[in-house]
């Protein structure tokens, strides 16, 4: 944080940054900056390479600024380095007034308002009593370094995954998780991008229910849009009003809370004008419930994995 006579602060000045994005060398930084009885004269940002650019556009109708109307701004601009991470702007005032902001502060207030870390934060405030004791976590194994152990220090934590590894309790798969888990004796269920690699998502939430006691919460952590990866078990994408398809009375669970999270575009490789308007319908890299299990199911999916798929999971 800067300090002088001249520097204004968070105190005095009141912004968003809603729009940070890069594709390929083409760099785009939308949101707006208000501070009453001061008129934004110039805006520039410097990124991470050196390159010091001067916002295109100021003071422009932001319809998703509430506090004034006319206090946009977008910086656009292609870069020919390798690209680093991370920018500070400097916004002067006609008064001769400036503020300093950064990349850093900016992210911290996005993942703030971030729906995927709000529904996390209800979970883990719910969880947080006594009889929560055990958690077991699906796909838990640390293929990519993340091991999901530490948010659960005080629990009894199960970790359980198609393939022996790092952080795996129980090798086993989830579609017969009944098979390696007793019934009733799991009080916490979670699953971090797990649910879509999963062949039959549907015979997982019966199982689900089986090791799950009454009253028992599960949170679900998948994806909206994402790139394909971990082929060929990539099978599946979930939207908000997916789950009530898995989780419901019949399947013997109540949604609590559902959030789509961390917007993305789809942007085609090769432009045809059918995709003229691809930037309006935004997607979601996350897709999450949070449920409740309520009481049994009478339904079944009896069809074993091995049926009807022949690969295994990719290491």
């Amino acid at each position: 944080m800067k300090h002088g006579p001249n520097i204004l602060t968070d105190m005095d000045v009141d912004w968003s940054i809603d729009f940070y994005t890069k594709l390929n060398r083409y760099i785009v930084v939308r949101g707006w900056i208000h501070c009453p009885d001061r008129v934004l004269a110039k805006l520039y940002l410097r990124d991470m390479m050196g390159n010091v650019i001067e916002a295109s556009k100021i003071n422009m109708y932001y319809p998703s600024a509430q506090v004034a109307p006319d206090i946009g701004f977008e910086i656009d601009y292609l870069f020919d380095e390798v690209f680093i991470p991370g920018f500070s702007m400097k916004a002067v005032f006609e008064d001769g007034s400036t503020f300093f902001l950064t990349s850093g502060e900016a992210e911290q207030r996005f993942l703030k308002r971030n729906p995927a870390n709000h529904l996390i934060n209800k979970f883990m405030s719910m969880i947080e009593p006594d009889e929560f004791k055990t958690v077991l976590d699906i796909g838990s194994r640390a293929r990519s370094g993340r091991n999901y152990r530490g948010y659960f220090p005080a629990k009894k934590y199960i970790g359980l995954d198609i393939m022996d590894g790092e952080n795996v309790d129980i090798v086993g798969d989830a579609h017969n998780l009944s098979k390696y888990v007793p019934s009733g004796s799991i009080d916490v269920i979670y699953s971090n991008k797990v649910f879509e690699h999963l062949f039959m998502p549907w015979k997982v939430a019966l199982e689900m229910n089986k090791v799950m006691r009454p009253g028992a919460l599960a949170l679900i952590q998948t994806h909206q849009m994402l790139g394909m990866h971990d082929m060929p078990w990539d099978f599946w994408r979930f939207s908000g009003d997916a789950w009530s398809a898995l989780f419901n009375e019949k399947t013997g669970f109540r949604i609590v809370d559902k959030v789509l999270a961390y917007e993305m575009v789809p942007i085609p490789f090769y432009y045809l004008d059918q995709w003229k308007d691809v930037e309006s319908s935004a997607g979601f890299a996350e897709s999450a419930v949070l449920v409740e299990r309520t009481g049994g199911s009478h339904l079944s999916w009896d069809v074993q994995l091995d049926d009807v798929i022949s690969n295994f999971y990719p290491e």
